[in-house]
C-alpha cells in the first residue's frame, strides 16, 4: 500500500512538473484599426500590434496601394490625397497586416449657382465649408475677368456685358461654381479718366515716367487727372500711408509705374509710363456713374468742407467706393535722375507736382450705396501747416468694391479764382510749348566755332517764362555748316530730319550718318535767370523758320514746339554739359536751303 502512495505522489509531481512548463506561442502582427475613415487633407497614425509583445521586430515597412488616394510615411502617418480606397499594408519579418482607407472630398456649397448683375455692380458671393475645413482659405476664380472680376472674400464685380464662371475652391473638397451674367448700362455722364502715377525721390528713372506723361497730356484727346503717389519705391518726405496701401492692393512693384483708370490696357494693368504716349487708351469717354464736386475753403481756420454727390445711369442695390483725396503741385524737393543729372545725378531742386498730399477717405475709399440711383458723401478736412493752399486741388473718384476699374473721377482747385498749380509741369520750369507756342528768336551773335567747320548762332527770345529759379529768357543755340555762311536774304523752313528715327526714351534721338544734302542744325534752348543758366532744354520743332535780313542779321522763329527736355545743371560763367556736337543726344533739324519761301 505504501507502494503504491509513493508512486501515485511521483506521478503526480511529474505531471505538475511538465504542466508548468511555458508552451512556444507563433508571432503575430496586426495593425490597430482594420478601416479608416478620412477626408482629403486629414491625416491618421497606424500602429503595429506584436504579439507577443516581447516580440523582436526586425523589419517594418509601411506601403499604400494608392499613393494618388493615400500615402503613408515610416511611422505608419497615413495622408488622405484624393478620393477613393487604398489599403495600407505593414510588412514585417514575422508577417504583413493591412488596413483600409477610405478617402472623400469634404462638401462645399455655394449660396447662388447662378445670378444677374450689372456692369459696375458688385455682389457677394458666399461658400459653407465643411467642419474639418473650417478655418480653410477659400481661392477664387473667374473663367473670365474681363467680364466678371472676382476678389480674394468672393465680391464678383461686373466688368463686361457677358457670362462668365466663378469657381471657389478648398483645398480637400470639390469646388463650386456660380454662373454671372451682366448686363451693359448705360454710360451717358461726360468722363475723366484717371492717371496714377507710382514714383519716388530716390528713383533715378522716374523723371523719365514723369515726362512721358506730360508728352501724353499734351496730345491726348480725353479730360485727364494726375495724381502722383510718393510710393512704389524706397519712402521720401512726400510718402503717406494711404499710397503704401494703395501700392499693396493693386501689386505695384517698383516705380516708376502707373494705372490708367485701373484697367486693363495693352501692357497691364500697371505699367511703366513710357508705354503710355505709344497705346490707345481703350476706356470710353462716357461713365454709368457722374461725380461732382462742391466745396468751400477758409483761409483762416484752413478747414474745407465738402460734398461729393452723383448720381447712377442705372437702378442697382449695389454698393460703390468713393475716394477723396488733396494733391498739391509746385513741391521743391529733390529727384535722382539718371538721365540728366549727370556727374551727381541728383537735383537739389526739383519741382514736384499732382503729389498726392492727403485723403479724406480710407486709402481704398468709402462705401457708398446708391439711393434711388444716387450717392452723397460730406466731408471736412484741415489743410496742414506748410501746404501752399493756392497749388491744391481736389480729386475724387468712383470704384466698384472691387476697386477695378475707376468709374469716373472729378477734380476741383482747393482755392477758387487760382489754377492750383496745375500748368506747371514736372520739368520745374513753365515753358511755352505745344501746338500753339509763337516764340520768335532775334540774333544776339554769330561765332565761328574754334577747330570746327561751324559757325554758332546764339538766338535770345523776346519772351519771357516763370521758372522756379524766377523770370527767364529762352535761349536758342543753332550750329550752321559755314558752307551756309553767306546766306540770301529771306525765309527759310526748319523740318525735322526724317531719317534721324523714332524718339527713344520720348526724348532722345539716334544719330543717323546720312542729312540728304540739306543744311544740319544742332538746337537747344537754355533758360537764364538772375545770370545764372538753371537747365538745358531741348525743343522739338515741329514747324518753324529761320529769317535772314538783307544785312545778314539771322533769327528763328519757332512757330511750333513741344516735348522740351530737362539736360543738365549750370552754373554761372560754366559751360554747358553737352558736347555742342554730341549728335546722338541734341535735335537735328533741317534748314533746307532749297525752299526759300520768300523768293
Amino acid at each position: 500500500m505504501k507502494k503504491c502512495l509513493l508512486s501515485l505522489s511521483i506521478v503526480t509531481i511529474l505531471f505538475g512538473m511538465i504542466a508548468c512548463e511555458p508552451i512556444n506561442q507563433e508571432p503575430t502582427v496586426a495593425i490597430d484599426q482594420d478601416t479608416v475613415h478620412l477626408f482629403i487633407g486629414q491625416k491618421d497614425i497606424l500602429t503595429a500590434v506584436i504579439t507577443p509583445e516581447e516580440t523582436v521586430v526586425g523589419v517594418k515597412i509601411w506601403e499604400s496601394s494608392n499613393t494618388k488616394v493615400a500615402t503613408v510615411n515610416a511611422d505608419g502617418v497615413v495622408s488622405a490625397k484624393g478620393e477613393g480606397e487604398a489599403v495600407i499594408t505593414l510588412t514585417t519579418d514575422i508577417g504583413t497586416a493591412q488596413c483600409v482607407v477610405n478617402v472623400q472630398s469634404g462638401t462645399l456649397t455655394i449660396d447662388q449657382e447662378s445670378v444677374t448683375c450689372n456692369v459696375f455692380e458688385t455682389i457677394q458671393l458666399n461658400v459653407t465649408k465643411p467642419e474639418h475645413k473650417a478655418t480653410a482659405r477659400v481661392s477664387w476664380k473667374s473663367s473670365n475677368s474681363a467680364i466678371a472680376s472676382v476678389d480674394s472674400k468672393g465680391n464678383v464685380s461686373g466688368m463686361s456685358a457677358g457670362e462668365a464662371v466663378i469657381t471657389a475652391s478648398v483645398t480637400g473638397c470639390k469646388s463650386v461654381q456660380c454662373t454671372v451674367k451682366v448686363n451693359d448700362v448705360p454710360l451717358i455722364y461726360d468722363r475723366k479718366h484717371l492717371i496714377e502715377h507710382f514714383t519716388g525721390d530716390q528713383c533715378g528713372y522716374c523723371p523719365y515716367g514723369m515726362y512721358s506723361i506730360v508728352d501724353y497730356l499734351e496730345t491726348a484727346k480725353t479730360p485727364t487727372i494726375w495724381v502722383s503717389h510718393h510710393a512704389g519705391y524706397n519712402q521720401d518726405e512726400f510718402t503717406i500711408n494711404e499710397s503704401r496701401e494703395l501700392v499693396s492692393a493693386l501689386g505695384v512693384s517698383g516705380a516708376p509705374n502707373m494705372a490708367m483708370n485701373r484697367s486693363q490696357q495693352e501692357p497691364g494693368l500697371i505699367f511703366h509710363p513710357g508705354y503710355l504716349p505709344e497705346i490707345t487708351i481703350k476706356d470710353k469717354n462716357k461713365a454709368a456713374v457722374s461725380v461732382n464736386i462742391k466745396h468751400s475753403y477758409d483761409a483762416a481756420s484752413r478747414k474745407m468742407d465738402i460734398t461729393v454727390s452723383g448720381e447712377s445711369s442705372f437702378a442697382t442695390d449695389g454698393k460703390f467706393l468713393l475716394s477723396v483725396l488733396v494733391k498739391e503741385n509746385r513741391l521743391v524737393g529733390k529727384q535722382a535722375d539718371y538721365y540728366y543729372a549727370w556727374g551727381d545725378y541728383m537735383w537739389k531742386e526739383f519741382m514736384h507736382t499732382r503729389v498726392v498730399r492727403g485723403m479724406l477717405t480710407p486709402a481704398m475709399g468709402d462705401t457708398i450705396a446708391m439711393n434711388n440711383q444716387a450717392y452723397s458723401k460730406t466731408y471736412s478736412y484741415t489743410i496742414p501747416a506748410g501746404w501752399v493752399a493756392e497749388n491744391c486741388c481736389v480729386v475724387a473718384y468712383v470704384t466698384p468694391v472691387s476697386n477695378q476699374p475707376v468709374i469716373n473721377a472729378e477734380q476741383v482747385v482747393l482755392v477758387e479764382g487760382t489754377t492750383g498749380g496745375e500748368e506747371y509741369n514736372p520739368y520745374g520750369i513753365t515753358e511755352q510749348k505745344g501746338p500753339n507756342s509763337n516764340i520768335t528768336f532775334h540774333q544776339a551773335q554769330v561765332n565761328k566755332v574754334e577747330g570746327e567747320d561751324l559757325l554758332e548762332v546764339l538766338l535770345i527770345s523776346n519772351t519771357k517764362v516763370s521758372t522756379a529759379y524766377g523770370d527767364a529768357q529762352p535761349v536758342a543755340t543753332i550750329y550752321v555748316h559755314t558752307d551756309a555762311a553767306t546766306l540770301s536774304a529771306g525765309t527759310y523752313p526748319i523740318k525735322e530730319d526724317g531719317s534721324v528715327g523714332s524718339i527713344q526714351a520720348g526724348y532722345r534721338i539716334d544719330e543717323k550718318a546720312s542729312f540728304g544734302g540739306s543744311l544740319l542744325v544742332y538746337a537747344h534752348s537754355e533758360y537764364l535767370s538772375n545770370g545764372q543758366i538753371a537747365s538745358t532744354h531741348i525743343w522739338r520743332m515741329l514747324g518753324g523758320e529761320m529769317v535772314v535780313d538783307a544785312q545778314g542779321n539771322i533769327s528763328l522763329n519757332s512757330k511750333t514746339c513741344s516735348g522740351t527736355t530737362v539736360r543738365g545743371t549750370y552754373t554761372a560763367g560754366g559751360a554747358s554739359l553737352l558736347p555742342k556736337l554730341n549728335k546722338t543726344t541734341e535735335w537735328k533739324l533741317y534748314i533746307d536751303l532749297n525752299k526759300n519761301i520768300n523768293k
